[in-house]
């Protein structure tokens, strides 16, 4: 008796494995960071002892840990400032940066899990797998550059805060263009792929 042959379009038993645990991963990826913005966006709107990071590179300060307590001199690049009051631009760019920030992250895994499961049904080029990559890339370069965006006007407006008028050589944003401009080629050319493959599979199906 004649077993049916495997389709080899699907993954083995141990590619199987890995591609169900990098799911369950995803999952738990996507509860950690919706604790961690639910958390951050109840301090926002509690709007009572938030921590905000602020950058603010070349600034020198003194700080007593030398020997039985002397000063040293240090350079400031970042300090977490505790602000006893948002202001409506800092409240609203904290919000949008959590808000962006899982907004992103949950919609890229989500889309590499239905990635992965037509992988396990052995449609890795379709169309409907090439709209997921491309989908989970062009999110994924939205919320590299946005999110820090919010992040650095919210700790200017901290340090506007509490220096008022008189403030020189912060910093908003600290993306990095070379970045966003290699993780944009990698969506194209990965996007570019799926798309060539799924061409070639309709092709070769319809000649069987």
């Amino acid at each position: 008796m004649r077993t049916a042959p495997s389709d080899p379009r699907r993954p083995s038993a141990f590619d199987r494995v890995g591609i169900v645990l990098f799911m369950v991963a995803g999952v738990a990826i996507i509860l950690v960071a919706g604790i961690r913005s639910g958390g951050r966006i109840m301090q926002l709107l509690l709007g009572e002892d938030v921590p905000v990071t602020a950058s603010f590179p070349g600034t020198p300060v003194e700080a007593q840990i030398g020997p039985d307590g002397s000063a040293v001199h240090l350079q400031l690049d970042s300090a977490v400032i505790t602000l006893r009051q948002m202001s409506p631009l800092g409240f609203w760019s904290g919000l949008l940066e959590q808000v962006l920030y899982f907004g992103s992250l949950a919609t890229v895994v989500v889309c590499l899990m239905l990635l992965s499961r037509n992988i396990l049904r052995g449609r890795v080029f379709s169309r409907g797998s090439t709209a997921l990559v491309a989908t989970a890339g062009l999110v994924g370069l939205a919320g590299a550059a946005f999110v820090p965006f919010f992040h650095g006007l919210m700790g200017a407006e901290a340090l506007l805060s509490v220096a008022g008028d008189e403030l020189e050589g912060f910093i908003i944003a600290t993306v990095e263009p070379f970045s966003l401009v290699i993780l944009a080629f990698v969506i194209a050319v990965v996007s570019t792929a799926y798309t060539v493959g799924a061409r070639i599979q309709r092709e070769t199906e319809g000649l069987v």
